[in-house]
C-alpha cells in the first residue's frame, strides 16, 4: 500500500491505494522506488497503458474483494516514491501479524513495464 495521502494534490494520487514496485532492488541506498497504482475501477476508454490483471495476482485483503476480480494497472501514472510512504499488505492475523509479499509473474511484469513503455509514449522502442 502506497499513501498518497500527503502533499498530493489532485489529479495526482491524493488517498491510500495499492502499488505495484516495478523498480528492480537497488545497489544505492537511495531511499526510492517506482510504483504504478492498482484501481478496481475499469477505465472509461481502455489504452495500451492500461494493464488488466486478475485477482488471482493479489493477496486475499479487504481492498480486494467485490470489485468482480477484475483489477486495473495504471501504467500511466508512475511514481518514484521514499519508502516511507509503503506498507506490505496485511492478509491476517495469528500472534504476529501477517503481511503479502509474493513477486508477480515476469509475464504479468513485462506487461506492466510495456504499459509504462506506451505512458510516456515511448511504444515505439517495443517495435
Amino acid at each position: 500500500m502506497c499513501d498518497f495521502t500527503n502533499a498530493f494534490k489532485p489529479p495526482e494520487m491524493v488517498k491510500k491505494r495499492p502499488v505495484i514496485v516495478i523498480s528492480p532492488r537497488s545497489r544505492r541506498k537511495s531511499g526510492l522506488c517506482t510504483v504504478v497504482p492498482i484501481s478496481t475501477k475499469e477505465p472509461v476508454l481502455i489504452e495500451k497503458h492500461h494493464v488488466k490483471i486478475d485477482s488471482g495476482y493479489l493477496p486475499p485483503s479487504p481492498f480486494f474483494q467485490g470489485h468482480n476480480n477484475q483489477y486495473w494497472v495504471k501504467c500511466d501514472m508512475i511514481y518514484r516514491v521514499a519508502f516511507h510512504r509503503l506498507d506490505l499488505i496485511r492478509i491476517g492475523k495469528s500472534k504476529n501479524r501477517k503481511y503479502y509479499n509474493e513477486l508477480i509473474p515476469s509475464e504479468l511484469l513485462a506487461c506492466i513495464t510495456e504499459g509504462v513503455i506506451h505512458s510516456i509514449g515511448a511504444g515505439y522502442l517495443l517495435k
